[in-house]
């Protein structure tokens, strides 16, 4: 069985050819802005792809509706798009491309894999807000959690090299443009940082993170529009507001750090105390933290912010194995010393394995 995996960014569509056995094939990436280029790009890849049996989309937030993957068809496409108020930066990106592809590949059964579905175990003590019955209950307020395809993941990895009672209590540190830690337990997620949408919790490349909910009354106070304080909050925040001239990007502000740029500087700072800090937090929640997962680009990428996270969470009691740290690339490592009591690891995110998998097991079913 071939499965195109298609993953859509905010100017990109990447795509990927997963076969049986996990082998993959042909990949893409094509800039989104110019809608008939991207029709000929993609008809050129098909062409060259060969037949697909179906098309999997990773969508980020499938709110309370949708806990597991499920094949879209004109009713689920029409309540996903009720969806995109929840995640203005990824869901209608992503709709627009399965309608992109659907056209190109009219036969072929979609499917929608949630970021959202690993976080259906989560607790009503980790998912409720402290606030009014009669505000949350009729909007379906709570904590949803994302980057849910990324950690089943580094769960399944996690649980091939760690022994049982370091698995246990796993914590998953997903660092990409994006950030976000999920504490594990027995394979289930139980507290996560992001929250009702992706722009709770941690500092990410344009995202703000946790900041004081007074800041947004006071800005409306002083002229902002919401829609000021979403794009500031989602577009201009987080790296990109405290390293400026990075635009967010990590790469960018690790080359400023090196150059001791005193803004990358802090920003390099507040980044790693506040993963660390999460981290912490979400040790007490298992109880004490048995083993953790970097992930994501800047988790696998930057073997600084993680030595750096690791040396802020030394009395949690995890040593890296500063060799080993460095001397990654991809795939699944081990970067713990041989007497740290916290065991560590990299793994490479895989979403489209998951994605793949989740696809074939709809289709077996539906047949």
């Amino acid at each position: 069985m071939k499965i195109m995996i298609a993953n859509s960014g905010s100017s990109s569509l990447k795509l990927s050819i997963v076969e049986d056995g996990d082998t993959t094939g042909k990949k893409g990436n094509f800039p989104t802005q110019n809608k008939e280029r991207l029709q000929t790009e993609l008809q050129r890849f098909l062409g060259e792809a060969g037949a697909v049996n179906a098309v999997a989309h990773r969508i980020v937030h499938g709110g309370n509706m949708y806990r597991e993957s499920i094949i879209v068809d004109d009713k689920e496409r029409a309540a996903l798009e009720r969806l995109s108020e929840l995640a203005p930066l990824h869901n209608p990106i992503a709709l627009e491309m399965m309608d992109v592809i659907k056209e190109a590949l009219p036969s072929s059964p979609t499917v929608a894999c949630f970021d959202t579905a690993f976080h259906k175990s989560l607790p009503d003590t980790a998912y409720t807000y402290p606030i009014p019955k009669e505000i949350t209950d009729p909007y379906g307020i709570r904590r949803f959690g994302f980057h849910g395809l990324s950690c089943t993941w580094a769960e399944r990895e996690a649980k091939k090299v760690f022994d049982e009672a370091s698995h246990e209590r796993l914590v998953i540190c997903h660092m990409g443009a994006g950030a976000s830690v999920t504490a594990v337990r027995g394979g289930h997620s139980v507290a996560t940082t992001m929250g009702y949408t992706p722009m709770e919790g941690l500092i990410m490349a344009t995202r703000s993170g946790d900041i004081d909910p007074g800041i947004i009354f006071f800005l409306a106070k002083h002229g902002y529009s919401v829609t000021d304080i979403e794009e500031t909050l989602d577009k201009k925040s987080g790296l990109a507001a405290l390293s400026p001239g990075s635009h967010g990007d990590m790469l960018q502000v690790l080359k400023l750090f090196s150059n001791n740029d005193p803004s990358a500087v802090r920003a390099v700072s507040m980044y790693t105390d506040k993963i660390a800090s999460e981290i912490a937090s979400l040790s007490v929640t298992l109880g004490g933290l048995g083993s953790l997962v970097f992930t994501g680009g800047v988790g696998e990428g930057s073997p600084l912010i993680r030595q750096l996270v690791a040396e802020k969470i030394q009395f949690l009691g995890l040593a890296i194995d500063k060799d080993k740290n460095l001397s990654y690339e991809r795939g699944t490592l081990v970067i713990s010393g041989e007497s740290s009591k916290v065991k560590a690891a990299v793994v490479e995110a895989r979403e489209d394995l998951v994605m793949a998998g989740e696809t074939r097991a709809l289709l077996n079913k539906r047949a």
